[in-house]
């Protein structure tokens, strides 16, 4: 039994020793790949120059077609539907639409909730869905459950189904408002079509802009039926009975009939003008006709207006241009804007008509970008600084620091390729990645200098450092991808938002891994070639600081000393400025948004009377600027 055990043991050890001799193997040709790499570019000096053109151009190019917004794309897996009905209560809503709209919705794949909204004249259902369920296929089944919907009011709107819930604030590009002089040829009862058909076009046309939803305060022509109730009633007249007989009045075809040798289509026309609709006949009584003119006045009116909008004090009418997902939205907006001036040009001459912006995000993507890119730079100018203050050697400096624009540049073509965007989350991970990207650079040149101060050639100097400190380098940079790239994989709002950030870094320490193997060596070996001639006198300096940090830890009391204070100090230091916990940073921004609720019921007449005019009366001084701050 003892034999055996030593047996096995015995194998045990043989198989470990052949497992640590293929791993020394592979980790030998390993080196000599990177080595001969490194080789072949610096044998050939011209590959080295235009892979490095290449980079800067293609980082260029990728800069100027990466659409830049402020945050980046959120997409959300939730559907809506909305359905219309005028004039319908909420309880005739919920029975006569909701209810037969959601037994067809119920048991699509992947949908975690179900809500329904009804209220006066409309409904709203929205559906939330697993992440990763593919919208465009839930959208078509969706529509083709909707089809089969069966028992809706006949006046009621066909069902209309809206991505992202319909209101989703990120995809607005800008705010519009069109104001009307009092001498504009176009009626106020006009102006909604009139923009809706002629202005809103003019936008829609704009590269990036998916669309415009003009909004009015005034409602759309209808044809009004005022009927007299007592004297319905007196004739045993129902509504049901007006509005059924108003609902026939409609063209019908009637097949074909021939005549001679050719076939005409019959058609019935029973759908008339307005004042023609006044000789309908809705009832007989005692052998006479009662027709609509008899009981009620039909005329053509605009409908109740269901908003109020007001733009700078004035009466106006809104516009929200909504953005084409993946667009540039600074191109989008600046877009915009040029067209909105190009028509204010001959808009007031000839119609009477103003266009004025309101929301503007551009102000404040530019500010945040123009913020972080200035913060960016000046972390350059730092990194650079220190790292010249420890070198003290201009080209090494230059040779290190050059990293930096070849990873970030390559960063931004690698964001340009999987689609991404730039946007304050994917540049503060390149502020991140600023000092991050050096760090590789830094161990493989100071171990080329040193090389090279003790006198050995500087092409073997380069290869030798390629062959030293590329697998510590790999290791540490590998170390670095593996802490960020799992934030890619967070579910919900928080991966979207923050992949960006863990996307950037990631990509920018990869390649400046890449850099620091095969294109640093090069330069350095042919433009870092002599020796330092200070390195003796620097090398005292160090060792004589050295020597002072090392007294304060000659000792056991000593170190335990130093281990204590700089394990509890920090940790109180950081409990006393521990930040106010917050998902976002609150965004600075000049403006002001008041949200304000109404009391159920509340008319339009009097949110205007006495919401709206009393607003714009206290706000006047402020916008004249009797009163500071000025609006």
């Amino acid at each position: 039994m003892i034999d055996a055990t030593f047996y096995i043991l015995g194998s045990s050890y043989s198989l470990s020793a052949v497992q640590q001799s293929e791993m020394n193997h592979a980790i030998i040709i390993r080196e000599r790949i990177a080595v001969e790499i490194t080789r072949l570019f610096i044998r050939n000096p011209a590959i080295t120059a235009a892979l490095i053109s290449l980079v800067l151009l293609l980082g260029i190019v990728s800069v100027q077609q990466l659409p830049t917004q402020l945050f980046p794309s959120i997409d959300r897996p939730v559907l809506a539907v909305q359905v219309s009905w005028r004039a319908a209560s909420p309880r005739e809503i919920e029975s006569e639409i909701v209810e037969p709209i959601e037994r067809e919705l119920r048991g699509i794949s992947g949908m975690t909730r179900l809500r329904s909204f009804s209220n006066a004249g409309g409904a709203y259902i929205n559906m939330e869905y697993e992440l990763g369920t593919d919208m465009d296929q839930t959208f078509t089944e969706v529509s083709s459950r909707l089809q089969r919907v069966r028992g809706l009011p006949s006046d009621a709107e066909r069902p209309q189904i809206l991505r992202n819930g319909g209101g989703d604030s990120g995809e607005t590009l800008i705010f519009l408002f069109v104001q009307r002089s009092l001498d504009s040829p176009i009626p106020q009862s006009e102006l909604h079509e009139y923009v809706q058909e002629n202005i809103a076009s003019e936008f829609e046309n704009i590269d990036g802009v998916g669309s415009v939803d003009v909004n009015s305060d005034s409602g759309e022509h209808i044809v009004r039926v005022e009927f007299d109730p007592f004297l319905t009633a007196q004739l045993g007249i129902t509504i049901d009975d007006i509005a059924n007989n108003i609902n026939r009045s409609s063209d019908v075809s009637g097949g074909t009939v021939e005549v001679g040798r050719r076939d005409f289509t019959l058609r019935f026309e029973g759908r008339y003008q307005a004042d023609q609709l006044k000789e309908t006949i809705i009832i007989w009584r005692d052998g006479a006709p009662v027709t609509l003119g008899d009981i009620a006045t039909v005329y053509v009116g605009p409908d109740k207006a269901r908003g109020i909008t007001y733009q700078n004090g004035k009466p106006a009418l809104g516009m929200r241009v909504l953005r084409q997902p993946g667009s540039n939205t600074l191109t989008a907006i600046d877009s915009v804007l040029e067209r909105m001036d190009e028509l204010n040009e001959t808009l007031p001459e000839l119609y009477g008509l103003t266009i004025e912006k309101s929301f503007d995000p551009s102000v404040f993507i530019r500010r945040a970008v123009a913020l972080l890119t200035e913060n960016m730079g000046i972390g350059i100018v730092l990194a650079v600084g220190s790292l010249w203050l420890f070198v003290r050697r201009l080209r090494a400096t230059l040779l290190i620091a050059a990293t930096i624009p070849l990873s970030l540049f390559a960063t931004f073509i690698v964001l340009n390729i999987f689609g991404r965007s730039i946007n304050v989350i994917s540049l503060a991970g390149l502020a991140f990645a600023t000092g991050m990207v050096l760090d590789a650079a830094i161990v493989m040149l100071e171990h080329y200098v040193k090389q090279i101060d003790k006198g050995i050639e500087s092409v073997k100097a380069a290869l030798n450092s390629v062959k030293s400190v590329g697998g510590a380098l790999l290791a540490s940079t590998i170390t670095t991808i593996v802490i960020f790239v799992p934030i890619v994989f967070f579910e919900d709002v928080e991966g979207q938002l923050f992949a960006d950030l863990a996307l950037t870094i990631a990509i920018a320490v990869a390649f400046s891994l890449l850099i620091a193997l095969f294109i640093l060596p090069v330069g350095a070996a042919y433009f870092l070639t002599e020796k330092n001639e200070q390195a003796q006198e620097q090398t005292a300096i160090w060792e004589r600081l050295v020597a002072r940090l090392m007294r304060l830890t000659d000792s056991v009391r000593k170190r335990r000393t130093w281990i204590a204070g700089l394990t509890v100090v920090p940790l109180l230091v950081g409990w006393m400025l521990w930040p106010q916990l917050n998902y976002l940073p609150p965004v600075k921004r000049d403006a002001v948004d008041a949200f304000i609720s109404f009391p159920s019921g509340a008319s339009t007449d009097v949110v205007r009377r006495e919401f709206a005019e009393v607003v714009l009366e206290r706000l006047d001084p402020y916008m004249t600027g009797e009163k500071e701050p000025r609006i």
